[in-house]
């Protein structure tokens, strides 16, 4: 019984001081149902607000979520300045050509005057010769032929005669004819046609009579309905008695030089550019004439030529009214000038 008595009492009395304790302990929280939506109850002193995790009330809780179900989206704007990258200049050649000075050559390009002659230190800085190549910093001048033959324009065109002495590798253009500007490919296949007539006749023969090509920027041009967009070009005639270099006149089929003349309009038709060729009627059926005589025993190739003529497969060359003087050469469109069109 002592035992009973020693053990007991203490036991008892710790018994009651952990009751008391657990009668101030917190109640847990309860789940209750408020409309479809359900949200824990803890328990909080009367006359206080029911408050959030981060201090909001319920109901600022409730407006959020309602605002939430309508599908508003909050979104933070970065207050940061984005810069824009420049553009990287490239080195560039640029030929200079007839009349040009430092200021028309440094407006064209888009740079200063100082910067150029920065650049072209072994240049002479007074005077610049025609035909001289300058080395710019600036975006990549690509040439485009925009638009068609009658209705177009040209963009950074090239020269065929930049030097300014209106003479090349087997052709010569008059000292009264400025617009010469044309895309590479057009300033590429006459340089070709006339290294291609050169070989075939020796320099005591005259060179071939270069017309008009194109303006600078292209567009309209006095005496042409069409040489506006940079890809057409006159040819003259090959006479037997030859003009004055880089005229030409009209010319009937008794005075054109057949020979010459079949050689230039063979090597522009050899040329996988080439488009349409205009020429006066009668000198077309001269020409046709003339090819049946010399290639009577080569029949593949009296085929192949022929072809060109009205009638046939390849037709390039288009007989008219108005080139009695020389002959109207045009390429086709460029490789990527998609704004090019005829």
């Amino acid at each position: 019984m002592l035992l009973e008595s020693r053990f007991v009492r203490p036991i008892w009395l710790i018994a009651t001081l952990l009751g008391v304790c657990l009668a101030y302990v917190e109640v847990p929280p309860t789940y209750a149902k408020k409309g479809a939506n359900q949200s824990r109850s803890r328990s909080v002193k009367r006359g206080s607000k029911a408050k959030s995790k981060r201090g909001k009330t319920s109901s600022a809780k409730a407006r959020k979520t309602r605002k939430g179900r309508k599908g508003r989206k909050v979104i933070k704007r970065s207050t940061k300045r984005t810069r824009k990258r420049k553009p990287k200049l490239k080195r560039q050649r640029y030929t200079v050509t007839r009349g040009e000075t430092w200021g028309s050559i440094s407006k064209r390009l888009g740079s200063s005057i100082k910067s150029l002659k920065r650049w072209n230190r072994r240049v002479s800085r007074r005077k610049l010769k025609a035909g001289q190549r300058i080395i710019f910093y600036g975006k990549v001048q690509k040439t485009e032929s925009v638009g068609r033959p009658n209705r177009g324009s040209l963009k950074h065109g090239v020269h065929l005669d930049p030097d300014g002495d209106g003479l090349g590798r087997g052709f010569a253009v008059s000292p009264h004819r400025p617009d010469l500007w044309g895309t590479p490919e057009l300033v590429r296949s006459v340089k070709q046609c006339g290294r291609t007539y050169r070989r075939y006749f020796a320099r005591k023969y005259a060179p071939i009579a270069i017309g008009d090509l194109s303006s600078r920027d292209g567009g309209p041009l006095k005496k042409h309905k069409s040489h506006q967009s940079g890809r057409d070009v006159d040819v003259g005639f090959m006479r037997r008695k030859p003009l004055a270099k880089g005229y030409f006149k009209d010319t009937s089929p008794r005075e054109m030089n057949m020979y010459a003349q079949w050689v230039v309009l063979k090597c522009f038709l050899d040329d996988p550019l080439i488009d349409k060729v205009f020429i006066e009627r009668s000198r077309v059926r001269a020409l046709k004439k003339y090819i049946k005589r010399i290639y009577k025993t080569r029949k593949e190739k009296l085929k192949r030529y022929l072809s060109y003529f009205p009638g046939g497969k390849r037709k390039a060359i288009y007989p008219d009214k108005v080139h009695k003087s020389h002959m109207h050469v045009r390429i086709k469109c460029p490789k990527g000038d998609r704004r090019c069109a005829g």
